[in-house]
């Protein structure tokens, strides 16, 4: 229609404006840049109360009601209901006569019985079936949803050609370009043969206690620095490992005790899985027997506990009283100092040659 302004509502989850803003500086001519220079910018609060989650916290967004009353609260979940009550911002421009496209929301499956106003459909990465519009995007949405289950829990490595065929030959016929098509597969192949290009979340954080009442030496055993506290201690070109490179910061100094971020009783204090503790002690300095690895490694659980009974604290002091009534007796435990102290099971040792990550 003429005189009709189109715009695009692009969905970026857990990405703070700072990091768009330092991408957009670097490369001055990216989408991101022009987007940034020429839109508009607000900031919102949401007014979702528990537990706020990426899918808790989009459909506040999609359909301008909070937790409270629309009632998502989980991947998978049917929100049919919730559909008819508080329909998500492209039903409401549908129904009203504007042409829309969706691609990749949150609960944005099944699609609308009508899909007469939407150029394109296609539903989350949750779904609970291929259904998109036009039809040659079903074939994309059969590899996407293959590719999330089989990475559910721990990412898979695999190739699935069988699904990836009838995606490939109907990609073009839908739209995406040949030179994305290249591009993908250039990043795939980089990261077959280099591993550590391969995108990964884990962090891992390594103190020190050199003892003598030298300060604290902290390291991030990750790409990238965490702000003034942590500076990275892992160039993945010179070791592609992440676990190797813990290896090497403990190799070079031989701590008495190896204490570890894990807990029988608090989740805050249990950040390793199982998976992530055998491939840490496989990776120990070769000179440390298996003995002698497990008498220096031990749980950092009063470490943790001595952290909060600090920090928890002070941060009651940034909250109402009010605020704090509506916190989760969970998490209120971890606000009080003598609570702390009364579920520690026992004192923590840290003598000369402390180290611990997490």
């Amino acid at each position: 229609m003429a005189g009709t302004r189109r715009f695009i509502l692009f969905e970026l989850n857990e990405v703070p404006l700072r990091v768009v803003r330092h991408f957009a500086g670097r490369k001055p001519g990216s989408s991101f840049a022009k987007v940034l220079a020429r839109g508009r910018h607000w900031t919102t609060v949401t007014p979702d109360e528990g537990h706020l989650s990426p899918w808790i916290t989009w459909p506040t967004l999609h359909r301008g009601v909070s937790s409270a009353d629309h009632r998502i609260a989980a991947l998978g979940q049917d929100v049919r209901a919730a559909d008819r009550k508080f329909p998500p911002v492209w039903n409401v421009l549908a129904n009203a006569g504007r042409r829309v496209g969706m691609f990749g929301s949150l609960h944005s499956y099944p699609p609308p019985d009508d899909l007469g106003p939407y150029d394109f459909y296609v539903p989350d990465t949750f779904a609970a079936g291929p259904e998109a519009k036009p039809a040659e995007l079903a074939a994309f949405q059969q590899f996407n949803l293959h590719m999330v289950d089989r990475s559910g829990r721990n990412v898979s490595g695999e190739l699935p050609v069988r699904q990836a065929l009838p995606f490939l030959l109907r990609s073009l016929p839908a739209g995406i370009r040949p030179g994305t098509m290249a591009k993908i597969a250039r990043q795939v192949a980089s990261e077959r043969i280099w591993r550590h290009r391969t995108a990964r979340r884990r962090t891992i954080l390594v103190f020190y206690n050199p003892g003598n009442n030298q300060p604290i030496e902290r390291t991030t055993v990750s790409r990238y620095d965490l702000g003034d506290l942590f500076k990275s201690a892992w160039d993945p070109d010179k070791q592609p490992d992440q676990w190797k490179a813990v290896a090497d910061i403990v190799a070079a100094r031989d701590p008495a005790n190896i204490a570890i971020n894990t807990s029988d009783m608090f989740a805050f204090a249990d950040g390793m899985t199982l998976s992530q503790y055998k491939e840490m002690m496989a990776a120990l300095p070769e000179k440390y027997d298996l003995g002698d690895a497990y008498e220096r490694v031990r749980t950092a659980e009063n470490r943790s506990l001595d952290q909060m009974a600090i920090y928890g604290p002070a941060a009651k002091q940034l909250l109402t009283s009010e605020q704090v009534r509506k916190l989760p007796p969970f998490i209120a435990l971890f606000l009080d100092n003598r609570a702390i102290r009364q579920v520690r099971p026992g004192r923590a040792g840290g003598g000369r040659g402390g180290f611990f990550g997490g």
